[in-house]
């Protein structure tokens, strides 16, 4: 169904549909990994670790680092990553035309980028690392601990599956919403005009037609 998929529309919209299409599987990703780490911080492991480091504080004094994101961040990364898929989802009506699905798309677009490129940002400002921490550990005499720590820790494999899970989520969505409003600012009559003329009618619009037809046909055969 052209309508439907954007076959039918100019190349710039067709290129702004598939990059809102791909929201969704980079708000999978997301949720995956936010679900992942969830997971993880639920584990006996994690708790005995958390509880090692708070003796490790009470002692030498050693701040500790962050368990991934926490649960509040993994949080956060789940309920964005359902965020991308909702804006995904509008790629059909931006396909079709409508104006407010793309004005929707662009604007939620710009705002799912912006929340995880400030949340790549305060990733990258943590001023506390495992390997910050375990060379503090060593250069106080507590090097001992590591390797207590070391066996709990979480695969080597998620902090690289939150980094690119992010950085996916934040270059599709600027490319999303770039491309939605390049698409807008040089077809903005393909917007309005598909809105107006290839919206099928609700139920709505058909009983104001009905009310249409009954008031003004009497009257006008008088």
């Amino acid at each position: 169904m052209p309508g439907m998929t954007g076959m039918d529309a100019p190349r710039p919209v067709r290129i702004a549909t598939l990059l809102t299409w791909l929201l969704v599987p980079a708000g999978l990703l997301l949720v995956i990994d936010g679900l992942l780490e969830l997971r993880w911080l639920g584990t006996p492991a994690a708790a005995k670790l958390a509880d090692i480091f708070a003796q490790i504080k009470a002692q030498p004094g050693v701040e500790p680092p962050p368990l991934l994101r926490g649960r509040s961040g993994a949080a956060e990364l789940v309920v964005l990553g359902a965020v991308c898929c909702a804006i995904g989802c509008l790629a059909p009506l931006i396909g079709r035309g409508l104006r407010w699905a793309s004005n929707t798309g662009l604007v939620a677009g710009l705002a799912a980028a912006l929340v995880g490129l400030v949340g790549i940002g305060a990733d990258q400002t943590t001023p506390q690392t495992l390997d910050t921490y375990f060379t503090a550990l060593t250069n106080l005499g507590a090097g001992d601990r590591i390797q207590e720590i070391t066996p709990l820790l979480y695969a080597n494999w998620y902090p690289w599956l939150e980094d690119i899970a992010q950085g996916v989520q934040v270059v599709v969505a600027l490319a999303a919403a770039a491309a939605l409003a390049w698409a807008g600012i040089t077809y903005a009559d393909y917007f309005r005009s598909r809105a107006s003329k290839t919206a099928p009618a609700d139920d709505w619009d058909s009983a104001i037609s009905r009310i249409h037809r009954q008031t003004v046909r009497p009257q006008d055969s008088e």
